[in-house]
């Protein structure tokens, strides 16, 4: 009796595994390489197997991705892929077969990027590898001119950055800045005269756009009035607005240095702090130092709030958008920050009224009109729980305040007195 209960469980356990296999090879009808995730240029140390996905079809007409692996290929196929050269492999998938090209380089092909000096003495052309940086040359000469820098187009509207990874071969155009002839004499008087000349210059160059000139100009001036507070906060405003933040600071720290009761500088040096180098913690006690000279300054105290927000520092920053508010109510963007910080404390009726308040001092402003919309979409149940706070409002606005809120150079521009 035992042995035909043995001998028909073993009948089953058979049938039982027959049956699985001939499900599993049964299902796969075929298999495809999806060629659209095969790199087009790639070279042999950059080339990723596993980036490469087969697509499965099964005889159920339904199909499924899945990546390539080692196992797929055969060894000869993983000897080629470490040489540079055109590659047909096959891939191998539970009895079904593929084939794919793979195209992998030795490295990536050279471009040229060629100076055109307009007249200067002459640059040398570059030959460098594709995806990587130009390497900055000596500036040309011109007799008679200043160097303004290298731009991407004939018109000379956009600046060229040697920050820039460049993928095709390009040409670079010089840009010259006249220079008049400064007759000097022995004394002051000659000196005035340059002086005079270089702010000329410098205004000349920042309105026509060429800022790089600008720079060089309001440098000739400083090496002849090194105490210019102006010229300081002029130059510390226009690297700002290059987005060269590392020495806009040292430039703000120069006319600290000159005039340590200048708290627009203080101001200025700690939104670049911020908003530009994330330097949080030197912001704020750069705004502190600027609050100790102007304690009633309401955009002070608002930037304050925003770096703040910033640090995540919610109820200092809350504080600091009130102390704004009191000082000037129709501070508009202090009433809609603060909105957002009191969403984040999950008090979102008052934050209501906060977006209620913002919009109707700028009624325009589409922000605080989708703000309010979001809102209005909640029942007053939700606003006093959760509400926005858990809708996933990031800090994305928060740095695009803080950028904006840099000082607007253009209005800071004009000498006083001039």
């Amino acid at each position: 009796m035992m042995k035909r209960i043995l001998s028909l469980i073993s009948i089953i356990a058979i049938l039982f595994i027959a049956t699985g296999c001939i499900n599993v090879t049964s299902a796969i009808e075929s298999i495809e390489v999806d060629k659209s995730t095969i790199p087009t240029e790639v070279t042999v140390g950059d080339f990723v197997l596993s980036d490469i996905e087969i697509i499965i079809h099964r005889t159920d007409n339904t199909s499924y991705k899945k990546t390539i692996t080692k196992s797929m290929l055969s060894d000869d196929a993983l000897q080629k892929l470490k040489k540079p050269g055109v590659h047909n492999i096959y891939v191998r998938y539970e009895g079904k077969i593929d084939l794919m090209t793979i195209v992998l380089l030795e490295k990536y092909p050279n471009i040229t990027i060629t100076f055109e000096t307009n007249g200067g003495s002459e640059i040398q052309d570059q030959v460098i590898t594709k995806n990587s940086k130009v390497s900055k040359p000596s500036n040309p000469t011109k007799e008679g001119y200043v160097f303004g820098g290298w731009f991407t187009d004939i018109e000379m509207k956009n600046e060229f950055s040697f920050t820039t990874i460049v993928a095709e071969s390009i040409t670079l155009y010089a840009k010259w800045g006249s220079r008049e002839n400064v007759v000097t004499f022995n004394g002051a008087a000659a000196m005035s005269q340059d002086a005079e000349h270089w702010i000329s210059q410098t205004k000349s160059d920042y309105y026509n756009g060429s800022y790089s000139l600008a720079l060089d100009d309001i440098d000739q001036y400083l090496k002849i009035n090194q105490t210019d507070a102006w010229a300081w906060s002029f130059r510390a405003n226009l690297l700002k607005k290059m987005e060269r933040y590392r020495e806009a600071v040292e430039s703000f720290d120069m006319l600290i240095a000159l005039d340590s009761s200048h708290a627009e500088a203080y101001n200025d040096r700690a939104l670049i702090l911020a908003g530009g180098l994330n330097r949080d913690d030197e912001a704020l006690a750069s705004l502190e130092a600027a609050l100790q000279i102007e304690p009633f300054n309401a955009n002070i105290w608002y930037n304050k709030g925003m770096v703040l927000e910033k640090m995540e520092r919610n109820n200092e920053s809350l504080e600091a958008y009130r102390r704004a508010i009191d000082l000037d109510e129709g501070l508009d963007r202090a009433w809609f920050r603060q909105g957002h910080v009191l969403m984040r404390l999950g008090r979102n009726s008052k934050a209501l009224k906060c977006f209620q308040k913002a919009a109707q001092l700028d009624p325009a402003n589409s922000l605080y009109q989708q703000s309010l919309q979001d809102m209005g979409a909640l029942t007053m149940n939700d606003l006093d729980v959760n509400g926005l706070a858990a809708n996933g409002l990031d800090m994305d606005d928060l740095a695009v305040d803080l950028q904006e809120n840099m000082l607007d150079f253009s209005a800071s521009s004009a000498r006083p007195g001039r």
